[in-house]
């Protein structure tokens, strides 16, 4: 895959000086410590994603609604109410 060179990418000091002793210390080129910086914080982002829901729910809560979501998948009947 042809990688696209960005012509303007600015960072703060603090930034690059970190960005080149990774580099140095990973033996890597300063754009992929970039790269590999940029999923992890995307696997952070998404795979915590869930946690500021924990402690909402009392555990009968939690374990009401996940009774409800397993039944809410098996039982797909359309239930005709007639007056």
């Amino acid at each position: 895959m042809k990688k696209k060179i960005m012509k303007s990418f600015r960072l703060s000091h603090h930034a690059i000086t970190i960005l080149e002793l990774l580099s140095k210390e990973l033996k890597l080129p300063q754009s992929a410590v970039i790269e590999k910086a940029l999923e992890q914080y995307l696997d952070h982002v998404t795979q915590h994603e869930i946690l500021k829901f924990a402690g909402i729910l009392t555990p009968q809560e939690g374990e009401d609604m996940l009774e409800s979501i397993r039944s809410s998948r098996q039982n797909k009947n359309i239930i005709s109410w007639d007056d």
